[in-house]
């Protein structure tokens, strides 16, 4: 028989710390336990505490604190943007409705056609070495072979 004694939880308070988004070291350091404690409780699928009127496991439980944390992040995040806050509507703007500052550059041939770039072969000459003998280099540009 083990003489560890468990460990027991203030389940609201580890609720309000996962709101905050403590890092899982953070709230081992608050309980005073191990980091290997809140791993092995959020790994338990079978245990279920009561919380809040509910049988949950220690894994709902914190989950419930992100979220609740995500969420009065949000709500403050669009109390800024309806104040007013242009850096918080241009930010919500792109992260909810998907919207982008766009830059477009086109590079196009003489004539307007799209100009195509490949490079065949480089040559990468090292400073210690002797310089390699010049080798000519094949260039296509718009389809165009040249020897260079």
């Amino acid at each position: 028989m083990s003489n560890r004694k468990i460990p027991a939880f203030d389940l609201a308070e580890l609720e309000k710390l996962c709101a905050l988004h403590c890092t899982l070291e953070e709230i081992a350091g608050w309980f005073k336990v191990g980091g290997k404690t809140i791993d092995r409780r959020r790994a338990d699928e079978r245990t279920l505490y009561q919380h809040d009127g509910e049988q949950l496991t220690f894994k709902a439980i914190m989950e419930r604190g992100y979220a609740r944390g995500r969420i009065s992040l949000r709500r403050k995040q669009m109390q800024l943007a309806e104040a007013g806050n242009a850096t918080m509507l241009i930010w919500l703007g792109k992260q909810i409705l998907g919207q982008r500052d766009v830059i477009e550059q086109t590079v196009s041939a003489p004539g307007g056609t799209p100009m195509q770039i490949e490079i065949v072969r480089v040559a990468v000459q090292r400073e210690m070495e002797a310089p390699a003998p010049e080798a000519p280099q094949i260039v296509r540009l718009n389809g165009k072979t040249e020897l260079k």
